[in-house]
């Protein structure tokens, strides 16, 4: 499975980050969510960066990691998190 988020429709609401914080972080200066190193987080390291994909870049999402995301998806309000299965 693999995630993005279209940063166009993101409103910086925090949903993601609430539902999936090792996966989403909403940066405060900018007010839109980013994802953050999914490999570090699936290996349980301390995260310090944050990367800020383009609109077609998507990230493989750890197996572990997969309801979580899914879940920040359905509860994100303007649906800006996509899934590619």
């Amino acid at each position: 499975m693999r995630v993005r988020i279209d940063k166009n429709l993101c409103a910086g609401n925090g949903l993601c980050e609430e539902y999936c914080p090792t996966v989403f972080k909403v940066d405060i200066a900018e007010g839109k969510a980013n994802i953050i190193g999914l490999g570090e987080a699936a290996l349980g390291k301390d995260i310090a960066s944050v990367h800020q994909p383009n609109q077609k870049e998507t990230w493989e999402v750890p197996k572990n990691l997969t309801q979580c995301v899914q879940n920040a998806e359905l509860a994100c309000p303007t649906m800006c998190i996509y899934i590619d299965q």
